[in-house]
């Protein structure tokens, strides 16, 4: 195993020794815990707490779990609640329009799709749970993009536009356009974007506060996603995502 390997083993090590029961841990402690070496400990807890994961409790010989690991955990749970409240109206939206859907959360210069629902008789979808996409060549992604603050865009576009097929966008000027429009419309779609011969549309979810916190999406092969169809598809799934919001708490 490489030295960095093992640097991240030990440190995942040390945070599981952590428990309500134990939230105050010595590097003595931890070393007997992990059978790892107190300099070792010492030198894992420090980057710990360079990071936020682990700070010095008041008596500055014990060590506690940071408010790194609460904000990971906030995001984790704030994902379960999302999923719990929207996967019901993803799945009546599946079996109504019989193209496979997921629900997507964006996070940092990407989405996670957080639920999916198959198509009982489409071709099954290349992706998982926990699966993560680059917010610029998808629709959820996109649509996400669109709703956050425009200094974000820049960060997205700083990082340079990865190519993944011939259609995926890289101009960033070109992507700005599309934001904004998503924006206004209210939807956005993806055709070849990020895989050759499939197409997504995706709407906005909204919190209690208003603020756009999800995707809802349907996706399939771009020979069915015709004018005709997308314009078929984009009230449903529109009409499903105000379900969904107002399951969070948004009644507008």
């Amino acid at each position: 195993m490489s030295q960095e390997l093992q640097s991240v083993k030990n440190a995942l090590t040390i945070l599981k020794c952590f428990s309500p029961e134990k939230n105050k841990l010595r590097v003595t402690e931890i070393s007997k815990m992990t059978e790892l070496s107190k300099s070792t400990v010492s030198r894992t807890l420090a980057t710990l707490a360079s990071e936020g994961f682990v700070r010095k409790s008041s008596d500055d010989q014990s060590y506690m779990l940071g408010l790194a690991i609460l904000s990971l955990a906030g995001i984790t749970l704030s994902a379960m609640h999302i999923q719990q409240e929207l996967a019901p109206a993803l799945s009546q939206l599946v079996v109504r329009t019989n193209e496979s859907g997921h629900i997507a959360i964006l996070d940092g210069m990407e989405i996670v799709y957080i639920q999916k629902d198959e198509s009982a008789i489409h071709t099954k979808m290349k992706t998982h749970l926990g699966r993560r996409n680059p917010a610029h060549a998808t629709s959820s992604g996109k649509l996400l993009l669109a709703y956050q603050e425009t200094s974000f865009w820049d960060k997205i576009i700083e990082n340079n536009l990865t190519a993944y097929t011939a259609d995926t966008i890289t101009n960033p000027f070109k992507l700005k356009e599309e934001l904004e429009a998503i924006r206004a419309s209210g939807f956005s779609y993806s055709k070849d974007e990020l895989t050759e011969n499939v197409s997504s549309i995706a709407v906005p979810v909204r919190d209690y506060t208003g603020t756009v916190v999800a995707s809802l999406s349907l996706v399939g092969a771009t020979t069915r996603f015709t004018t005709k169809r997308i314009n078929e598809l984009i009230p449903l799934l529109k009409q499903a995502a105000k379900e969904s919001s107002k399951n969070l708490g948004y009644w507008k």
